[in-house]
């Protein structure tokens, strides 16, 4: 993907493509404004995660990208809020990815998005987290979250259609609100993993690429492996839903599952 400005031209590599549907899955930002011809990436985020910052600045160094760090003062928790941003000079092939994802001034999922594993890695380094439930008993197990940036229904939908298509992985929508200063009440929807073979097929494509900057959550899984449930259904071998439950015996005494989703049984 190619495009000529004035003085040389702009290509972006495989792994900033990937990078950048990452970031714009999660925490960036293309801005177009006023008479501006041609949009920049912004992101920003808490001053623990510049070394993440300092990565991207690295990876977008031929856009110009800069990092700039602030403080903003919150009176109505009277506490000051420190933070690190990424900010790369306009350019036209974003203007291109601009016009890809964004519909009147809103982000959303455009219907070509190349979600690869290194996407995948940064949409959750910037949006995702892994929560431990722990028993009393000492077991537990994990459960993975995508968060969706206020994203619609349809593309959330379309999201865990895309996880299921390529990589096989199953997610679940999940419904959350919160109520805003106006008192209305506003729905959003995330995705989440649940059992062990999708968590472990998901911590298997994106730890290979999974920044090194974000230690913080990846040691999250790889400190907490023994919470991920040792027995667990296999996925739907009709549609790899796991939705998957035990269903007795057949006559040669092995184990049959139902699929919850298609309602088919097999071996």
């Amino acid at each position: 993907m190619k495009l000529e400005t004035t003085n040389k031209i702009i290509e972006l590599t495989t792994e900033q493509e990937g990078i950048l549907t990452g970031l714009m899955l999660g925490d960036g930002h293309l801005a177009l404004y006023g008479r501006s011809k041609n949009a920049f990436l912004v992101v920003k985020r808490s001053r623990k995660d510049c070394a993440y910052i300092d990565e991207h600045v690295d990876m977008f160094n031929n856009m110009g990208a800069k990092r700039t760090d602030d403080e903003a003062f919150n009176p109505l928790r009277n506490k000051s809020y420190q933070s690190c941003s990424l900010r790369t000079s306009t350019q036209p092939i974003l203007t291109e990815w601009h016009k890809r994802w964004y519909y009147n001034g809103k982000k959303m999922v455009p219907p070509d998005l190349k979600l690869t594993p290194l996407a995948l890695a940064i949409w959750f380094a910037d949006d995702g987290s892994i929560v431990i439930r722990k028993k009393p008993d000492g077991k537990g197990h994990i459960v993975v979250s995508l968060y969706t940036n206020g994203f619609s229904y349809p593309e959330v939908k379309f999201l865990k259609e895309e996880l299921f298509n390529k990589f096989n992985i199953n997610a679940r929508i999940q419904e959350t609100s919160y109520k805003r200063t106006d008192s209305k009440i506003t729905k959003y929807w995330y995705l989440q993993l649940y059992g062990r073979f999708e968590i472990i097929k998901f911590i298997n494509i994106i730890g290979p690429v999974f920044p090194k900057s974000m230690k913080r959550k990846s040691d999250r899984w790889e400190n907490n492996m023994q919470f991920l449930p040792s027995v667990a259904y296999p996925n739907c071998k009709f549609c790899g839903s796991s939705e998957v439950r035990r269903r007795g015996f057949n006559s040669s005494n092995k184990q049959k599952y139902t699929c919850k989703s298609c309602k088919r049984t097999f071996i």
